[in-house]
């Protein structure tokens, strides 16, 4: 993967662009200003969906940095200049256990406003590393539901180019394996 120079002065690491229908990319790592360069590349890249397929730990392992600013309505987090604020989140239940948690959050640059956006971000915290996930059924209606929440929201804005966003830890397994 490349670096990519962001607006902010950052980079962000390269994504790779599968069927027109979303990018690959990797998921922020504990680096602090990874999160930031995540959010900012969200905003040039026009993100509409995040998918990401992985746990922020597995195994006492950080596998991804925790970006979503929390699940309290309205909380507002400034990474560096750009703004997430949450909407609304709730639980993905899978067979009464947990799958994940969809957040839907306002994302906009200190500098723009009035250029404010809503990006839908869904985590799975149930598909261990280096394995395939338990269920394909609910991974498959899930990417099915994303790609069609993108292609909405892409159309409301009059936006030709994807705007899903598919990552895991390294950008490479589970990701892979989704593609």
């Amino acid at each position: 993967m490349s670096l990519l120079p962001l607006a902010n002065g950052g980079f962000y690491a390269g994504s790779s662009v599968f069927g027109g229908l979303f990018r690959a990319t990797q998921g922020p790592k504990a680096d602090p200003d990874t999160v930031p360069d995540l959010w900012s590349w969200l905003v040039e890249q026009r993100a509409t969906v995040v998918l990401n397929l992985t746990a922020w730990a597995e195994g006492g392992t950080t596998k991804s940095e925790d970006y979503v600013p929390g699940t309290a309505q309205g909380v507002v987090s400034d990474w560096q200049g750009v703004h997430v604020r949450t909407l609304a989140s709730s639980k993905l239940l899978q067979h009464l256990g947990d799958f994940g948690e969809a957040t839907a959050v306002q994302l906009w640059k200190a500098e723009q406003p009035d250029n404010v956006r809503v990006v839908l971000v869904v985590q799975i915290s149930s598909w261990p590393s280096g394995m395939l996930p338990q269920d394909g059924d609910s991974l498959a209606w899930l990417s099915l539901f994303c790609i069609r929440a993108d292609r909405s929201l892409r159309q409301q804005r009059g936006q030709p180019d994807p705007g899903l966003v598919v990552h895991c830890s390294s950008g490479n397994g589970r990701t892979g394996r989704r593609c």
